[in-house]
């Protein structure tokens, strides 16, 4: 459709070398055509009137990656995917009123805050995650990575896209007008996106409160120990389990580095506090370790279970701003 006709305010999420700048440049040179697309940035959109004329007789607009949504008002991406009259003004030219009711996609980092609750806003949320990283080389490390944080990429895709576009996007629109005749129901309610945004949100703070449990005895908290690389494969397998995106290792470690000088930092250790150093494994491999920390047993963790869905689908300021 030339119309936004589900009125879709798209997000595409991922930390960095996951393909959404791939997909959208194969999609706007291959579906869409380069002189139907704009490429005005998320905050210009939020923040700047006069970056509208520059979407007008656009059918899409691609913004370029944003690290984090920063708690802006979403009325302007509301108005803009929809078919209501926007006032467009240029500088020194006489303003117009035009629905632009026009596709928005926007690759974001971290999904960060939406400041508005509303319904309105929520029905219109599509939130893509890309959770893979690619690159065009590994280097050996990389490749002998148990968690595969990057794959290699293939090069030859967006060539081959560019030779079946036109298939392929015929057999999609043939696909839609069938899904069309039986009533088909796209795209998700408000309370749906809404739990999906919160889960998002708050997978950093229910990792830790539902998976790790922190030495009660603060004076000797150091007789607890979990190792690094363990407990980042274990937030790993958590976030495939709730299908989104993985931070990153020094995200999380700063998260939980955090949680570990609020409980056992004193004024009488803080000039030789440590919250990791270095413990021996049982193959004689010295590796980095957190302290004051034990990970919790697989029955404890299905016991939380319950709770850690219904953290995970609640409404919180529980993440910090760095981890959001």
């Amino acid at each position: 459709y030339r119309h936004n006709k589900k009125e879709m305010v798209n997000f595409l999420l991922g930390e960095g070398y996951n393909g959404k700048s791939l997909l959208l440049k194969g999609t706007g040179d291959h579906v869409f055509g380069k002189r139907n697309i704009s490429n005005v940035p998320l905050n210009r959109i939020l923040n700047d009137p006069y970056a509208y004329h520059e979407m007008v007789g656009k059918l899409a607009n691609f913004a370029p990656d944003t690290k984090k949504l920063n708690g802006e008002d979403m009325t302007a991406l509301k108005i803009l995917s929809g078919d209501t009259p926007i006032t467009i003004e240029e500088k020194y030219k006489n303003t117009k009123e035009i629905a632009l009711n026009i596709k928005l996609f926007n690759p974001l980092n971290r999904i960060g805050e939406i400041a508005d609750d509303t319904d309105g806003t929520f029905r219109r949320l599509g939130i893509s995650n890309f959770p893979q990283k690619y690159k065009d080389e590994l280097t050996k490390e990389e490749l002998e990575d148990s968690l595969q944080e990057y794959k290699l990429a293939d090069t030859e895709l967006i060539g081959l896209f560019a030779e079946e576009a036109q298939g392929i996007f015929n057999e999609l629109m043939d696909r839609l007008d069938k899904l069309e005749e039986k009533k088909f129901k796209f795209g998700n309610s408000a309370n749906q996106n809404r739990a999906r945004y919160n889960v998002l949100r708050n997978k950093l703070p229910v990792f830790i409160k539902t998976h790790i449990r922190f030495n009660p005895d603060k004076y000797n908290y150091k007789k607890w120990f979990e190792y690094v690389d363990f407990i980042y494969i274990q937030f790993n397998k958590f976030c495939k389990k709730h299908n989104v995106p993985t931070p990153s290792k020094d995200a999380l470690s700063k998260y939980l580095v955090t949680e570990i000088e609020t409980r056992f930092k004193t004024q009488d250790n803080k000039d030789n506090f440590e919250y990791r150093g270095k413990r021996t494994t049982l193959e004689g491999v010295r590796k980095s370790v957190y302290y004051g920390i034990s990970y919790l047993s697989d029955e404890d963790i299905e016991l939380n279970s319950k709770k850690e869905e219904e953290m995970l689908s609640t409404a919180t300021e529980m993440e910090t701003e760095d981890t959001t």
